[in-house]
């Protein structure tokens, strides 16, 4: 199944790690995503540089990762409390 990646809520980032964190989705706005196994390895990749983001910048408070299980396919992912992305799965291409 691929899967469509669109952010659904952007915020003002509060501080820098925020920032850093919102612009990680950001890169990966209106992706296509080949396979349910890609977007896994994705989220996953993303979780490692925010852990990175977070010691890179120690003084603000740590950036957290969430996963929101919209449906069985469909599931939205948020850094922080600033920026959420979705991944919306593709019913039928043209």
């Amino acid at each position: 199944m691929k899967f469509f990646a669109e952010i659904t809520q952007d915020n003002q980032p509060k501080n820098k790690a925020e920032k850093a964190g919102s612009e990680l989705l950001f890169n990966i706005n209106k992706a296509l995503i080949p396979s349910e196994a890609v977007r896994d390895q994705l989220i996953d990749d993303i979780k490692e540089k925010v852990t990175a983001i977070n010691k890179e910048y120690p003084r603000c408070g740590d950036v957290g990762t969430d996963i929101y299980k919209v449906s069985e396919a469909d599931i939205s992912f948020r850094i922080g409390f600033c920026t959420t992305i979705s991944f919306k799965p593709i019913i039928q291409e043209f």
